[in-house]
């Protein structure tokens, strides 16, 4: 029997998330887009950023609560990128148990060169500064009822709930510009 399209019932409530979850791969395709000139992939672009911004404190651990992705995942991702040459696995002196995430002179030539992001600002300019703030205010409700319902932590997330919160570029927690 075929299908009809009066047979198909629309989910008001799950067509949100549809459009969001496309718009995501969509805006996504830009950006590798724009990263295929520099040979780098969007993967290996957003850890080295994550890498830059947890400073010692990278793990491989934290690099996948923080990318909400699988250890495993993350440690094939982490081998890759050494192999390529962006970064370094090093032992932590002080606790031996622990394997600190280096980049190297490659990892943060490839972060210059990724971190132009033409293609997102470009695609997000389309809403104005007041929207963009509240489409981050609707997103980071969303992400937090949807941690609360996973059973996991909503601190130490970014980015933050809140873009007051992001830090300057020192590093700094407070106002973006």
């Amino acid at each position: 029997m075929e299908n009809t399209r009066s047979e198909v019932s629309i989910d008001k409530g799950h067509a949100p998330w549809q459009m969001l979850r496309r718009t995501d791969r969509i805006i996504y395709r830009a950006r590798q887009r724009e990263l295929d000139r520099y040979g780098i992939s969007a993967e290996t672009a957003l850890v080295i950023f994550t890498v830059l911004r947890l400073g010692r404190r990278a793990t491989p651990a934290i690099i996948a609560r923080q990318l909400f992705l699988e250890r495993h995942s993350v440690s094939e991702q982490l081998i890759r990128m050494e192999k390529e040459g962006y970064l370094q696995r090093v032992k932590d002196l002080e606790r031996k148990n622990y394997v600190r995430i280096v980049l190297t002179e490659k990892g943060y030539e490839a972060y210059r060169k990724s971190s132009r992001r033409r293609s997102t600002r470009s695609i997000m300019a389309v809403l104005n500064p007041a929207e963009q703030e509240q489409m981050w205010a609707l997103l980071a409700r969303i992400r937090t009822k949807a941690l609360s319902q996973m059973g996991m932590k909503t601190t130490d997330i970014y980015p933050p709930s809140d873009p007051a919160d992001l830090p300057d570029r020192t590093g700094q927690p407070g106002p973006t510009d």
